[in-house]
């Protein structure tokens, strides 16, 4: 009877034991829930080329400025009739609710020859002061095009033809996820916050 009462005592030990290991090792904490709606990953990912910008302060800003921290960006332009107008605003919704990650907008320019620093910076200051415009040359400007594929064309009026693409970089400066024709500032924080989580596991 004895001897039966030790076994079971260890192997209770040996549970409790196991048991507490396990709290120790392996992660319980509940995952969030993946909702994400809009937002494409890139599988691989596509790394940005070294390339140099000028922002709206005209202060120089290079690809290797991107690491260390989340960004978000568009390719517009200031004339834009619809498309950048609605972008932005949707952006002033949008950027507030990610300032725990924290995470930068930036502008980049498809009309260098109009798009100048100073231009820029009047014009996002009509949305937000911590919007990042940039601008460059443009053979590094159509560089960008290139890497990114997005579609712009100009019209025999000045006016150009883009599409509406939100593109979210990590860290590291690479590409990890575009956002096609965004128009639902709680779907895009919503996709954004889960990508930057999904990444933190």
């Amino acid at each position: 009877m004895r001897k039966k009462t030790t076994l079971v005592a260890v192997a209770l030990s040996l549970a409790l034991g196991y048991g507490i290991w396990r709290e120790m090792h392996w992660d319980f904490s509940p995952k969030p829930t993946q909702t994400v709606q809009q937002i494409t990953e890139l599988f691989p990912t596509k790394v940005l080329p070294e390339l140099n910008f000028v922002n709206q302060n005209g202060q120089l800003m290079t690809t290797q400025d991107l690491k260390g921290k989340w960004h978000l960006f568009f390719m517009g332009y200031s004339n834009c009739p619809d498309v950048c107008p609605l972008l932005l605003s949707h952006m002033q919704t949008v950027m507030p609710q990610l300032s725990e990650q924290p995470v930068d907008f930036m502008f980049v320019t498809a009309d260098p020859k109009r798009d100048t620093p100073e231009v820029l910076r009047q014009y996002l200051q009509g949305y937000d002061k911590q919007f990042i415009g940039l601008t460059s040359d443009e053979t590094t400007i159509q560089s960008l095009i290139q890497t990114l594929g997005v579609f712009v064309t100009t019209n025999e009026d000045g006016t150009l033809d883009h599409q509406g693409v939100l593109f979210m970089v990590n860290p590291e400066a690479q590409i990890v996820a575009l956002l096609n024709q965004p128009n639902d500032p709680v779907v895009i924080v919503n996709d954004v916050q889960q990508l930057i989580a999904q990444s933190l596991r």
